[in-house]
């Protein structure tokens, strides 16, 4: 069982894999307001990859997304973060 200590959610969360080396996981979690967050996600070679849906009270989804996390180098990191501040950091 998982909670916060503004008593936000509550919920369950699982992990499939070897101790602090899973790959795999699911949570299913109430918000505060009776909402919903259901969340499943696995690592890979490749990366991570999630599926993120929020369901309102009635249980109606009302967003889901997905990410698709893939792992880069030290180099590529480098570059890319570059980009996106450039010399300011």
């Amino acid at each position: 069982m998982a909670v916060d200590g503004d008593n936000t959610f509550e919920g369950k969360l699982s992990f499939r894999g070897d101790d602090w080396n899973w790959n795999a996981w699911v949570y299913d979690i109430k918000l505060k307001d009776g909402s919903q967050l259901k969340v499943s996600g696995r690592m890979d070679e490749e990366g991570i990859k999630t599926q993120k849906t929020l369901l309102k009270v009635d249980g109606a989804a009302f967003l889901m997304f997905k990410e698709n996390l893939q792992f880069i180098d030290t180099h590529e990191y480098d570059v890319r973060r570059k980009q996106i501040v450039g010399d300011r950091i």
